[in-house]
């Protein structure tokens, strides 16, 4: 409460003095003023993501892009405290508007949307807030063929491995050559996890999982699904290592992992629900094994 309290003194201070501080040229054009009438935190965010870029003409600021790039992460800072229903729509028509100047300011935008919401340092780190920026810059065919498979990649694995987005019906190569589709992984809860036989921490984690009560309890009453994937072509060095994998696992390859999932430090684990929609990646199996001790919980109740 008192965090969110200092949030919403420091958004009224900033609406009330933003008209001035534009005629000063603290801001690269003048901001909106939120009317008074809006005293709540959603509310007053609101009208400043919805607003923003009104006094703005769009076919100038690219002609200072530090200036530019200020502008858009007060933009930015604003949505955390917005609404979902006001902040997408607010994002499309940005983006609608910026591809209009040329396919080059839409390319600058995105370089910006990746440094506030979409790499390791970004202030907001959003998938959800990147995700129509990503989107709009890999379906536009007038940005060059390079940079465009770059953004085609990145929306793949957004689509595909997102929070809140279903995996795709992916089929693994099981040790033994047949074949293992996704969709034939029902659950409540579907552990997916990633791992390599020359990866001291997956070999721990593995260790860990197996001997996780919770988990084996609840795999044993069918409630949750493990899902051991090898993301490499099956070799036998793996087929070896997959022999010791608990029976209750589902085990198997996936040579392409990476074109739909973000594997650059193994193992990684991602939690999903009965339908295969993503809750949680990356996820710490400390906190894996608290949510599962939660669940096994009340199914005893």
């Amino acid at each position: 409460m008192k965090i969110k309290l200092l949030a919403l003194l420091v958004i009224f201070s900033l609406s009330l003095g933003m008209q001035s501080r534009a005629q000063q040229t603290d801001t690269y054009f003048p901001y909106p003023v939120v009317p008074d009438e809006l005293n709540s935190l959603s509310g007053r965010c609101n009208y400043l993501v919805d607003h923003f870029w009104e006094r703005c003409n769009l076919k100038q600021p690219f002609s200072s892009l530090d200036r530019l790039d200020k502008a858009f992460g007060d933009w930015i800072s604003f949505m955390p405290y917005a609404t979902t229903d006001t902040i997408f729509p607010a994002i499309d028509r940005f983006l609608t508007d910026v591809a209009k100047t040329g396919a080059d300011n839409l390319s600058s935008i995105g370089k910006m949307a990746q440094k506030y919401i979409y790499c390791d340092s970004a202030e907001y780190y959003s998938e959800d807030l990147y995700l129509p920026f990503c989107r709009a810059l890999a379906n536009n065919k007038k940005l060059n063929k390079a940079e465009r498979a770059r953004y085609e990649s990145q929306l793949k694995i957004l689509e595909s491995s997102g929070l809140g987005q279903r995996v795709p019906n992916f089929t693994l190569i099981a040790p033994d050559g047949s074949k293992i589709n996704l969709d034939d992984v029902v659950a409540s809860r579907v552990v997916i996890f990633f791992n390599d036989p020359d990866c001291f921490d997956c070999t721990l984690a593995k260790a860990r999982l197996s001997a996780d009560y919770n988990l084996n309890t609840l795999v044993n009453n069918g409630l949750v699904k493990v899902v051991s994937i090898y993301p490499d072509e099956p070799n036998d060095q793996w087929r070896a290592e997959a022999a010791h994998y608990p029976e209750t696992w589902v085990v198997g390859a996936l040579p392409n992992a990476d074109e739909y999932f973000i594997l650059d430090d193994m193992p990684v684990i991602l939690y999903l629900d009965a339908r295969h929609k993503v809750l949680g990646k990356n996820v710490n199996l400390d906190n894996l094994f608290l949510a599962l001790r939660q669940i096994n919980q009340q199914m005893q109740q």
